[in-house]
């Protein structure tokens, strides 16, 4: 969370220092909001000592920004005090609309739009001064992204009194564009541009931008021009997508747990098939600093540090668009918040909550992340660089609402703060859409690991692997020794630069592999898909050092399907050995 500390003086003249955090974004200049003589009122504040040392100062800290009143006016502020109507304003429109356009020309947008806002609010106000104000005013509610109070400034309010306004129109249209409107923001700027062929740019610009968010609606994304820009750091707007053949967020029912939330394939569904496509709700990218530290994304689940940076980006968001909290809280949560009436209010605990069970992180490849990384200009797909720009943390509202498998048929990659979801292999019409939350690991910490999701609860895997494992110890411990062994010989490999073959004999006897695969002949493909691949990887690296060069190739076809028939094509292991198998014949 990011503070913000000033210096307070109540009316009885005690001066105390005032913490607000989830007020401003760090790259935001606080002053623009609190300046000197600002006035104020504060719902439900309380005391800390500094930096929680009992011994230290004590401060006044306010969590929620929804609790922070500012006035605009000393005026104003006694008003309120004592209970009274709001004043009238003092100064004229016309002296309030220069001082808002000197503040927007110092890009102090916050400032402006209050200006602005006082300008509106004066019972003598000009229609030149209000069509100017308004129409200012929406562009301030564009800098600051608040795009539904753009909307709402730009029509009827300016458009009825000057239809032709072109500004006005303009900003309508982006405001459109950035809630998704597409046909209504088209249909602006094709009017605009036929009235004024050859005089605005960015009109032109934009309408190109509607194009190309128009085919992502619809699902196609060029990924390689997002690689670029967030490498270049440009901030592009993006579509979302839901593919037709998915059902988001429906009651599932299942016999022995009752029914739950999920997402089902309406229709038949290919392998590699885009599902799901949007921007996260809120996102915190890493950093070369805090990647290891503040976002410790390794396995995909997230630091409590790096929940309370999500949570601080949810509360941001809420305070500047609380429309958007309807959207967030129909998000589940392991707390109890049935009795909540205003979803335009922010609720610190639930948000947290919220987080806590639904935020997402990447600091692991998948064969989508490593293809991205090396169109990214040829870089190296293991190279730090060039995967970080597919890592990150945050919340994505469509995607959130798929549940988890460990044998998941679908999977998901970041580009920047995009979340795409794809079919790792055919689904069939009425089948779950699942994908995997964790990274794999073995059976005894996935259940740990899910065990703790969340605040006060998690969940147990019911997925066929997981049900399977919990009843037959005896394989669960196979393949805990077979992912040990496995890691052993890859370890001698890279140490002592063995072949693969004699690092197999080294770590596991070709007897005991034997009888490990025996073990799992019978059991079902999504059972096998972790010890089987590697058992049969280093029987084939084994026979390859021997110089059965066929019966190796048998070995890695065996793992290359067992990978696939539990984890699908998207699995660079599978391919990979596949890759092997090809290229041998």
């Amino acid at each position: 969370m990011i503070g913000t500390n000033t210096l307070v003086k109540d009316d009885l003249g005690d001066t105390i220092m005032l913490s607000l955090y989830n007020f401003v974004r760090p790259e935001e200049d606080p002053m623009e909001k609190l300046p000197r003589q600002t006035h104020l009122a504060l719902m439900q504040p309380y005391m800390r000592n500094a930096h929680d040392d009992r011994g230290r100062e004590l401060f006044l800290r306010c969590d929620n920004p929804q609790c922070v009143v500012l006035f605009r006016t000393e005026a104003a502020w006694l008003a309120a005090k004592e209970g009274l109507p709001h004043p009238a304003e003092q100064e004229d429109a016309g002296s309030l609309r220069a001082k808002g356009n000197h503040a927007f020309t110092n890009s102090h947008f916050y400032e402006g739009n209050q200006l602005y806002s006082r300008a509106l609010e004066h019972p003598k106000v000009s229609e030149n001064d209000y069509v100017a104000c308004t129409s200012n005013r929406a562009e301030t509610y564009l800098r600051q992204e608040q795009w539904e109070l753009a909307e709402r400034d730009c029509p009827p309010a300016v458009l009825e009194v000057q239809p032709t306004h072109v500004r006005c129109r303009f900003r309508l249209a982006r405001a459109l564009v950035q809630l998704e409107k597409f046909p209504e923001a088209k249909t602006m700027v094709s009017d605009l541009m036929s009235e004024h062929p050859a005089d605005i740019r960015a009109v032109k610009e934009l309408h190109v931008d509607i194009q190309r968010l128009s085919r992502e609606k619809s699902g196609s994304y060029d990924i390689r021009g997002m690689i670029k820009e967030v490498k270049s750091n440009r901030r592009a707007f993006h579509a979302s997508f839901v593919s037709d053949a998915v059902a988001l967020g429906v009651e599932i029912p299942k016999a022995d747990i009752g029914s739950y939330r999920g997402c089902l394939a309406s229709e038949n569904i290919g392998e590699g098939a885009l599902l799901c496509a949007s921007k996260a709700f809120c996102f915190v990218p890493p950093s070369a600093h805090d990647l290891q530290t503040e976002m410790d994304l390794r396995w995909g689940i997230l630091s409590e540090g790096s929940q309370s940076m999500i949570s601080a980006e949810a509360v941001l968001l809420l305070s500047r668009r609380p429309i958007l909290g309807e959207l967030l809280y129909s998000l589940s949560c392991s707390g109890d918040y049935s009795k909540q009436s205003d979803l335009e209010k922010i609720n610190l605990a639930r948000i947290h909550d919220i987080v806590s069970c639904n935020a997402f992180g990447s600091q692991f490849e998948d064969e989508m992340s490593v293809d991205l990384a090396k169109i990214n200009g040829g870089e190296s797909a293991g190279s730090f660089e060039a995967n970080r720009l597919l890592q990150g943390g945050g919340i994505c509202l469509n995607e959130s609402l798929f549940n988890h498998s460990c044998v998941a048929n679908c999977s998901w990659s970041l580009v920047g703060d995009h979340m795409f979801i794809h079919s790792t292999r055919a689904i069939a019409k009425g089948e779950e859409l699942c994908i995997r939350y964790r990274a794999g690991s073995s059976f005894e910490d996935t259940g740990k690991a899910f065990r703790n999701w969340g605040i006060g609860g998690g969940f147990q895997c019911l997925c066929s692997r997981c049900t399977f494992f919990s009843s037959n110890h005896e394989l669960v411990e196979m393949e805990d020794e077979v992912e040990f062994l496995f890691q052993s010989a890859t370890g001698l490999v890279s140490r002592l630069d063995l072949p693969m073959g004699v690092a197999a004999e080294r770590s596991i006897p070709v007897g005991r592999r034997l009888e490990i695969l025996s073990a799992f002949q019978d059991v079902e493909p999504c059972i096998k898909c972790n010890a089987v691949p590697q058992l049969e990887a280093l029987q084939g690296a084994y026979l390859s050092q021997k110089g059965d060069v066929h019966g190796a190739l048998e070995c890695y076809k065996r793992a290359a399907e067992a990978s696939y028939s539990g984890l699908g094509a998207t699995y660079g292991y599978a391919k990979q050995l596949w890759r092997i198998v090809g290229c041998s014949m």
